[in-house]
């Protein structure tokens, strides 16, 4: 297949192709004469795993060392279990501090309801953003 057609089955861009097989997360096809990539249908599984895993929070490295551990011949499963679990961990502190962040806005535009702008303080740039 020609990087055309592989990009039009994924979905992804003939540049991610080419950027996916620099960094090693698909193999290099073979070239025909011409000098045109020539995929084999394989990659195409392989793509549908990157997108899945990216889609699943890995990073483009995460993923690399995935393929890296099956392709050495050992089953990635509780790497990729690792990789979920601390994700999930950064992730729920994100949620965190967004929820804290929402919570601040909340308080700050139920506060600006009620304030009467002649209460601004003189050396205050914005007296709600200042309480």
């Amino acid at each position: 297949m020609k990087i055309s057609e592989v990009s039009r089955l994924t979905k992804i861009t003939e540049k991610t192709l080419r950027f996916y097989e620099e960094i090693g997360v698909i193999e290099a096809p073979d070239r025909l004469s011409n000098g045109y990539r020539d995929y084999d249908e394989s990659v195409i599984q392989r793509l549908n795993f990157i997108k899945s895993a990216q889609g699943a929070g890995l990073t483009l490295a995460e993923v690399a060392q995935i393929i890296s551990i099956r392709t050495e011949g050992s089953v990635p499963c509780q790497h990729v279990v690792s990789i979920l679990s601390n994700n999930l961990d950064r992730l729920d502190v994100a949620i965190e501090k967004m929820v804290n962040l929402r919570n601040e806005i909340v308080a700050t535009l139920e506060y600006a309801k009620d304030f009467n702008p002649s209460d601004c303080a003189e050396g205050d740039v914005c007296s709600i953003l200042a309480r």
